[in-house]
């Protein structure tokens, strides 16, 4: 279902603040709420060493632990989309000019209220979330909690470069000049965490 938002420059990222609706995850009927989605650029994750243009976090706050006991379950749950770009109008997605990239907040502490609503669901189109990675790890900003349960999309969702480049425009635009060369923490050693390719195709 779809919700109004709030979006925020925080100072490192710009950040939407809404209730997005609710995740169940996989394999678990353990209920999540979806309360905030931030970007990334460059992405923070890679596959097989590629690395993307773009990364959004879609952080998930434990609601329900369903039949599972609570000390199974992680607190936040993090879903990844990685974004690639290419020229060209048609490539635009419909999800993230509902966000209004014309007018994103670009100055630390900056906000402004979303006139329509979201639906995250739209953000995927006709594609499936599926196949996926998942793995236990810790936000990716400080003070980088542990206790995550990231899924990250394998496929990279495509968009238009005009798109990307205002998204990172803005966030970096409120940031203090020579801090940083992008809004990604850099990829970390896997340090005996267990990465699990998730896929219900058939072959």
């Amino acid at each position: 279902k779809g919700q109004q938002a709030t979006l925020v420059h925080n100072g490192h990222a710009i950040q939407l603040d809404a209730n997005l609706g609710r995740v169940v995850l996989p394999g678990s009927d353990a209920i999540y709420e979806a309360v905030q989605m931030h970007f990334h650029s460059p992405a923070e994750h890679e596959i097989n060493d590629k690395r993307f243009e773009m990364e959004l976090h879609v952080v998930c706050q434990l609601v329900s632990t369903g039949n599972a006991r609570r000390e199974e379950l992680d607190y936040n749950l993090v879903l990844g989309f990685l974004f690639e770009s290419r020229k060209g109008k048609r490539y635009t997605n419909a999800f993230l000019e509902k966000i209004g990239l014309d007018n994103l907040p670009s100055k630390k502490d900056s906000s402004r209220k979303l006139e329509k609503a979201l639906n995250l669901a739209k953000l995927l189109g006709d594609d499936s979330f599926e196949p996926y990675y998942t793995y236990q790890g810790s936000l990716t900003t400080p003070p980088c909690t542990e206790n995550v349960v990231f899924l990250i999309k394998e496929s990279p969702i495509v968009i238009s470069k005009e798109q990307i480049e205002r998204i990172r425009g803005a966030i970096m635009e409120g940031i203090p000049e020579g801090a940083i060369a992008g809004t990604n923490r850099l990829p970390q050693y896997v340090n005996g965490r267990r990465v699990t390719y998730v896929s219900n195709e058939k072959y």
